[in-house]
């Protein structure tokens, strides 16, 4: 739920939030720094066994690394995010790998998250609230229809998003009917309500 929500404030794609870091909050600048992404890779062995490795890694491009305003409605979701977090931990004891501390979201045990386990845990969330499955990129999507609904300019969501250029966001998003708007919005009316 809390990434869920983090993810339709801000635009962040996914490994970018699970990549975050409490040390990426500045409450002085009310910024969010964006810094790097979590990454589940599979390869296989030598014996033919799939092995998965989640890792925090670098940004794919220079225009990805950027700041983020931190609202008060995001101030008051990392205060929840906190407390819940800090619930985790307890319930873990000594279980919970504590090397991870500083990311914002961590597994049960303190790891990175696996995008797989992420894509389930989606899928339980919006069934939960009754809402069809949708990717969770369609957090990042809803995002930017808002703001293209809202009138926000081209240039304003590339560099909140971390397009390159505003090619990329005019491309993608500039086709958007005004049904697929009100959508977008219901899912979030959804959501708000079914917490």
């Amino acid at each position: 739920k809390y990434l869920g929500l983090l993810c339709f404030g801000t635009g962040l794609r996914r490994g970018e939030a699970l990549g975050l870091k409490w040390s990426d909050i500045n409450h002085n600048d009310k910024t969010i720094n964006i810094e790097r992404s979590v990454r589940t890779i599979y390869t296989i062995d030598d014996n033919g066994n799939r092995i998965c490795t989640t890792k925090a890694s670098s940004l794919k491009t220079n225009s990805s690394y950027r700041s983020i305003p931190l609202t008060e409605n995001l101030i008051l979701l990392f205060a929840e995010i906190k407390e819940y977090m800090n619930e985790i931990k307890i319930k873990a004891k000594e279980y919970y790998d504590s090397s991870n501390n500083d990311y914002i979201f961590t597994s049960a045990a303190g790891g990175l998250i696996d995008s797989s386990n992420l894509s389930r845990a989606w899928k339980r969330y919006l069934n939960r609230v009754g809402i069809e499955y949708k990717n969770f990129h369609c957090t990042r999507h809803t995002y930017i229809t808002i703001q293209y609904e809202n009138n926000i300019k081209a240039l304003t969501i590339s560099k909140l998003v971390g397009h390159s250029n505003t090619n990329i966001t005019e491309s993608v998003y500039t086709h958007i009917s005004k049904e697929e708007i009100n959508k977008s919005v219901d899912v979030l009316d959804i959501i708000n309500k079914n917490q």
